[in-house]
C-alpha cells in the first residue's frame, strides 16, 4: 500500500498531532465542527524524516556535527551549525514520491480556486508546540514555489534558536525532531488579527479579547502594529470597550510573498472591524472554547473578497497559555508577553 505523506484537513482531527503537527491536526478538527476554515492539505512528519534520509542530508548533518564531539558551546557556534545544516538541506531535491502526492493536492485546490496557479500560504506544524520558532511562508504561487518553501519550512528545524534549544537540553543537534508542513489557500486579508476567550491579562473568563489590524494577522502577531482591541461579554456578546490602535503598517500580498505597507492615513485612526464582525468572531471563538473544552488563542482574517458573514476565516487555534482568575500586574505583563510570543 502507498503511504500517505500528504493528507487534506478533511482527513485529519485534533488526535493526528502526532502525524501532522499541532496546526494541521486543529485545522482538521476545526473543519471537521463546521468552522470557516479553508481546506488545505499536511505534509506529515513521516514525510520530512523520509526527505532527510532518503536525500543523505541527515548522514551528511551527522557528519558535519562529528566536528563538534564537546557539542556546541555559544551562540555563534549555533549560528555557524545552523547556517551549515540550511545549506546541506537546502541542496535538496524533495524525493519523487512526496512530490507527486505534493502536486496531486495542490491541483485539486487550484481546481476549487478556478486557477492554475493558487496562492497558498505554507505554514510549519510542529508535534511539540514551539510558538513562532519555525518558517511561515505567505502568498506562494505555483507548483516549484511550494516546493521550495517546503524544503525551507523543513530546513527551519534547524534554525538557531532550534538548535540552542536542542544544545542546551544536552541533546544531538542531528536529532532534532522532524515537523508537519501545512499548505492552504491564502486569504486576501482586509483585516486579520488575534482571539482569546478568557481576557489575556485579567484571567477573566467572562470576556473575549479580539486584537486586530489592516492587512493580513502576522502584523499583529509579530508585535508591528499596535491593534485594535475588542473586549466582549461572553454571556451577551456585547462589546465592552474599543480601543483604537495605532496601526501605520500593514502586511499584502506581493506578486510573490508579502509586502509591508504604510496604512492610508484616513485608516489609521479607524477601527478594522464592525461591530457585527466583532460578533461573529467572538461567536466562533467560543465554539472553540467549548469544543476543546478550555480557553483558546486562535488567529482570524477577514476576507477582502466575500461578504459578511462569509468573509470571517479562523487560521488556527490552540490552547490559550497562562489563564488565572487573578494576578498581579507582574504576570499580566508577562502573560501578555506570552500570548503574543506563543503559539504555532
Amino acid at each position: 500500500m502507498t503511504v500517505r505523506y500528504v493528507i487534506p484537513f478533511e482527513e485529519i482531527g485534533k488526535d493526528d498531532f502526532p502525524i501532522v503537527g499541532k496546526k494541521c491536526a486543529n485545522l482538521g478538527e476545526m473543519l471537521s465542527i463546521g468552522m470557516p476554515v479553508v481546506p488545505g492539505f499536511a505534509l506529515s512528519v513521516e514525510a520530512h524524516k523520509l526527505f532527510m534520509e532518503e536525500t543523505g542530508a541527515a548522514r551528511e548533518i551527522k557528519e558535519y556535527l562529528s566536528g563538534f564531539p564537546d557539542g556546541l558551546s555559544d551562540l555563534t557556534q549555533c549560528q555557524e551549525v545552523s547556517k551549515r545544516i540550511y545549506q546541506i538541506i537546502g541542496s535538496k531535491e524533495i524525493p519523487p514520491v512526496i512530490k507527486e502526492q505534493v502536486r496531486a493536492n495542490y491541483q485539486v485546490l487550484c481546481r476549487k480556486g478556478g486557477t492554475d496557479n493558487l496562492s497558498v500560504a505554507v505554514r510549519s506544524a510542529g508535534i511539540v508546540s514551539h510558538p513562532g520558532q519555525y518558517e511561515t511562508f505567505l502568498n506562494i504561487i505555483g507548483e516549484s514555489e511550494v516546493f521550495d518553501k517546503i524544503v525551507k519550512v523543513w530546513s527551519s528545524a534547524f534554525n538557531v534558536p532550534s538548535v540552542a534549544a536542542v544544545s542546551k537540553e544536552g541533546l544531538s543537534v542531528a536529532d532534532s525532531p522532524c515537523i508537519g508542513v501545512g499548505v492552504l489557500p491564502i486569504i486576501q486579508s482586509r483585516a486579520a488579527g488575534v482571539v482569546f476567550t478568557a481576557h489575556p491579562t485579567s484571567g477573566d473568563r467572562s470576556q473575549i479579547v479580539i486584537e486586530g489590524s489592516w492587512g493580513m494577522g502576522e502584523s499583529v502577531v509579530s508585535g508591528a502594529v499596535t491593534p485594535d482591541l475588542f473586549v466582549i461579554d461572553k454571556d451577551s456578546l456585547e462589546i465592552r470597550e474599543k480601543v483604537v490602535g495605532s496601526k501605520t503598517v500593514q502586511l499584502v500580498c506581493a506578486e510573490q510573498g508579502i509586502v509591508e505597507e504604510d496604512v492610508p492615513e484616513e485608516l489609521r485612526r479607524s477601527l478594522c472591524l464592525t461591530n457585527e464582525e466583532v460578533k461573529k468572531i467572538a461567536e466562533l471563538a467560543m465554539s472553540l472554547e467549548r469544543h476543546f473544552g478550555m480557553p483558546q488563542d486562535a488567529e482570524w482574517a477577514v476576507d477582502s473578497r466575500s461578504s459578511f458573514p462569509d468573509n470571517i476565516y479562523y487560521m488556527q487555534t490552540r490552547p490559550q497559555v497562562a489563564v488565572a482568575d487573578r494576578k498581579s500586574a507582574a504576570d499580566k505583563l508577562i502573560d501578555l508577553m506570552l500570548s503574543r510570543m506563543l503559539g504555532s
